[in-house]
């Protein structure tokens, strides 16, 4: 997790490509995102998430967001699934609320961010 890092795939890319190998598809993995739930970058970990993936995109390599799709981190209790003690354990599609937090991670992910899909 701590290792999702824009300056620690920079270091590993930059590496593989003085052995001469550049890949052709780039997987940012877990802990990206600030919280789970919303798909929005922690931009200490990576300050420009849209410029890095199109800077990537634009060198013909394809990139993919690891995305933990039901994860409650970062959603309020409305738009979870709750457990007998009311403890949040997933998203809960069928709530209005986390349909639209859903919907907004989406957009957040796909659309804004620019991968070319998720993992």
């Amino acid at each position: 997790m701590d290792r999702a890092r824009q300056a620690d795939y920079d270091r590993s890319l930059n590496t593989l490509a003085s052995h001469g190998i550049v890949p052709g598809t780039i997987v940012i993995d877990d802990k990206w995102q600030q919280d789970y739930a919303t798909c929005r970058p922690d931009t200490e970990k990576w300050p420009d998430m849209a410029g890095w993936i199109r800077k990537r995109q634009d060198a013909g390599q394809q990139v993919l967001l690891w995305h933990l799709a039901w994860d409650t981190e970062g959603a309020p209790p409305e738009a979870c699934i709750r457990d007998h003690t009311g403890q949040p354990v997933a998203l809960d599609p069928e709530s209005p609320a986390g349909r639209k937090l859903i919907q907004q991670a989406a957009r957040s992910m796909i659309g804004e961010l620019g991968p070319k899909g998720s993992k």
